[in-house]
């Protein structure tokens, strides 16, 4: 062959590094006896290649069928691929490209969005090795292959390489040497490691002092994990984003236990079971549902109960739902060997962030958390909780909702189809805390942070956004916040003039953004709180707005508005909201005093401070009317985690929906009414209707149904009234009351009835952790 003036490169962008992109180019040109090489760079993977134009186009083309699943390599997400021809005097120095195809030593990159590999769940493949007693695996917790494995978690610099990860600190035993060289071998991965020369597991136990003491290491500290959790104890277990506590899901005993440490009265707990099958003895499970679970993220899915078997109480007693997953690592499978489903639940105390140090972990022992902890020396420098994701069926058809973006998903980018000029970063909010980076059409989510009240929270954020900001390398030359005044998430950035955001407008923005949606919308805009523009809280919104050039929003209606008084404790105390709605309907004439449901000291000092304007702020909250709803009904009085009382309200409606399926409540149906340009859905009226309603019902769940229709029913009104006046027919739903699949299956079918395209979050989550997506559409517009 004559030697030729010029090579092919071939750029590649997207999520091609960290999911076995190079040993696939590696073992295709070797296959088809293409010289050159394959490398990572900061934003992309760079092939070169020896060969003619028709050999150089073909892989071109291989190139651009690779899709997600795909089954050579089905964790790579390829977003753009750029050939052009080299001079071979242009060319590096000390780089020979006229060798057979050889992976070379990977380089920076240039100034495209940088995609980091997120953590993948364990393959078949290795979940077989990993079980097989004549495997030189058998039982290595820490299996991976280029399919498989923690990724972003352990990642502390790009390009994804060993050097660049924890992994640098377990050399290569002279057996997995050789199978990382291997050309297009599945253990040509960073994360490569066995039994002899991987991470190594220690089991720590309570001593005598009340320190920990090591019981046990290596495969004997696992086993002595397994037989604790068989007895009934509590492991606190160290696995790929950080620690869980684990115990057994069905012996009594231990959830209380662990309940009373964490104060965490009622939330159910997350369950792990061995494998579907498993899932199906305690949960239904849809064909949609089941590859969720068995997807690369491996999430938390909300499966419906099945009562054909019951998990110990406390697990999730008075939840319709289980939240069920499958492992995600050895760790796991291994620790469900027995086909016992676990719970496997975030390692923290409360109100703070997972734990991700063995020091702190350790402190459980102490603390009387757990009774063993089993630790590893495998660093996680970007801790990450599990997924959580849900199936919603609407008119036969299923759509997946992400609920809480979290390992497995971050940090994959947010491809929103508008090209942003300017690198920005959006601050999210301070519930469910989430910040974003953006460059070109790409917005890269963080994980959640929880309540940045909470000053490890707090901490932990700010120890993320300098990762991010390392890793991504971008130049930020725009900043976008909530407009709430007082909210920390702005704190960082108070000095680089942001852009503030309405937190009711940056949630249907987020819906426009996932979707590509750059034009005049109407939305709905549903959750607990938010700042309003005219400093009132929001929370049960209808705006029409424009994702284009022109931008900006108008309040076109909102549920009723009225006092409510307790400052953040309203939030808690459902039974507050129900007597502030109870005022109301008394002081409009709605109900009289006789047909007040409450009485007694508390009512009278609710309607002492409301009549007196003490610690009283005007509220639309969407939340606190389900809240209301809920304590009413007698249902559940006290939020003891975010969005309780409204979940339970939808449990109990959901056991009239099949029963009725949308024929109504007598009675029950939200009055609206036109007060100079805004259109009011008369909610107080509504409440003052059940109140006189709820006794005419033998149970709780009918007159729960009946509040999600008349709910849905004034949605639906409402949207329409705003499309048919602003002459618009796409309609956004987003916020926090938006995970609530029966209200969108009430409010989406009837919409869509009337012409509408209807919208919602469904890579996002449709509250607070979709915030940062939003704030980025809502800056990234030309001026």
């Amino acid at each position: 062959m004559s030697r030729r003036d010029s090579f092919f490169r071939v750029r590649v962008y997207g999520l091609v590094q960290g999911v076995g992109f190079r040993p696939f180019i590696l073992k295709y040109c070797r296959d088809k006896g293409i010289k050159g090489l394959v490398r990572n760079t900061g934003s992309s993977a760079c092939i070169y290649l020896d060969t003619d134009e028709n050999t150089a186009g073909a892989l071109v083309r291989r190139l651009s069928c690779i899709k997600d699943k795909d089954s050579e390599i089905p964790c790579a997400r390829i977003s753009e691929i750029k050939t052009d021809r080299i001079s071979r005097e242009k060319f590096e120095e000390n780089v020979d490209i006229t060798k057979d195809f050889y992976i070379e030593k990977s380089t920076g990159g240039d100034e495209r969005i940088r995609f980091l590999p997120p953590d993948i769940g364990i393959c078949e493949d290795c979940r077989r090795e990993l079980l097989d007693p004549s495997d030189r695996r058998y039982r290595h917790p820490f299996i991976s292959c280029v399919s498989c494995g923690p990724r972003f978690s352990i990642m502390e610099d790009v390009p994804y390489d060993r050097e660049n990860t924890t992994m640098k600190e377990f050399a290569l035993c002279d057996e997995c040497a050789v199978e990382y060289t291997a050309p297009g071998k599945r253990r040509h991965a960073q994360t490569i490691a066995c039994n002899k020369c991987g991470p190594g597991l220690t089991a720590y136990i309570s001593g005598k002092d009340g320190e920990a003491v090591t019981a046990a290491v290596g495969d004997e500290a696992l086993r002595l994990a397994s037989r604790y959790i068989s007895e009934g104890k509590t492991v606190a277990v160290k696995n790929t984003g950080g620690y869980h506590f684990a115990f057994d899901a069905v012996a009594e005993g231990a959830a209380g236990k662990l309940r009373a440490y964490k104060n965490r009265e009622n939330k159910p707990f997350a369950v792990m079971f061995s494998d579907v099958d498993d899932v199906r003895r305690y949960c239904e499970v849809s064909e949609t549902e089941e590859g969720l679970l068995r997807s690369l993220q491996r999430p938390i899915v909300l499966l419906k109960k099945n009562h054909i078997n019951e998990l110990a109480r406390g697990v999730c007693d008075e939840s319709s739902k289980i939240g069920a997953m499958l492992p995600c690592d050895g760790i796991q499978v291994l620790l469900l060997e027995n086909r016992i489903p676990l719970v496997m639940t975030s390692a923290n105390r409360h109100g703070q962030p997972m734990v991700s140090e063995d020091e702190d972990a350790l402190l459980f022992l102490k603390e009387g958390a757990c009774d063993l902890v089993l630790a590893n020396d495998r660093k996680i420098v970007n801790a990450l909780d599990d997924p959580v994701c849900q199936v919603i069926s609407i008119n036969d058809e299923e759509v997946v909702q992400v609920l809480r973006r979290a390992r497995g998903f971050v940090p994959e980018p947010v491809i929103t189809g508008r090209s942003f000029k300017k690198d920005i970063f959006a601050a999210g909010g301070d519930m469910k805390a989430v910040f974003a980076f953006a460059r070109d059409d790409h917005v890269i989510l963080s994980g959640h942070f929880g309540d940045l009240s909470d000053d490890s929270a707090c901490q932990g954020r700010s120890k993320a956004v300098k990762i991010f900001e390392k890793m991504l390398q971008m130049k930020i030359d725009r900043y976008a916040a909530d407009s709430h005044p007082k909210y920390r998430s702005i704190s960082e950035i108070k000095g680089r003039n942001p852009e503030t955001i309405q937190h009711h407008y940056a949630h249907l923005l987020s819906v426009a953004a996932e979707h590509g949606l750059s034009e005049r919308l109407i939305g709905a805009a549903f959750d607990g709180t938010g700042y309003g523009d005219d400093g009132t809280v929001w929370g049960g919104e209808f705006f029409v707005f424009d994702t284009g050039k022109t931008g900006g929003y108008k309040r076109t209606g909102h549920i009723s508005a009225l006092k409510m008084t307790g400052g953040d404790s309203i939030a808690v105390d459902a039974e507050k909201s129900a007597m502030c709605f109870v005022y109301e309907a008394i002081s409009r004439g709605l109900i009289t005093e006789e047909e007040n449901p409450f009485y007694g000291r508390k009512y009278e000092i609710t309607a002492s401070a409301l009549q007196n304007n003490i610690n009283v702020h005007i509220s639309s909250s969407a939340g606190r009317f389900f809240d209301a709803c809920a304590a009413l009904l007698g249902i559940c009085t006290e939020n003891t985690y975010e969005g309780e009382c409204p979940e339970k309200l939808q449990a109990e409606a959901e056991k009239a929906a099949d029963r009725w399926a949308g024929s109504g409540v007598p009675g029950l149906k939200a009055d609206i009414i036109k007060k100079e340009d805004m259109y009011i859905a008369d909610t107080v009226k509504l409440f003052a209707d059940l109140v006189r309603q709820k006794s005419l019902f033998c149970d709780k769940n009918m007159p729960a149904y009946g509040i999600h229709l008349a709910v849905a029913d004034a949605i639906v009104r409402m949207l329409t009234l705003a499309g048919e006046t602003e002459d618009v027919k796409k309609a956004v739903l987003s916020g926090g009351t938006f995970a609530n699949s029966l209200l969108l299956s009430m409010v989406i079918p009837p919409l869509k009835k009337k012409g509408f395209e209807v919208y919602i979050n469904e890579k996002v989550p449709p509250g607070d952790g979709g915030l940062a997506l939003g704030q980025v559409y809502g800056v990234s517009r030309e001026k």
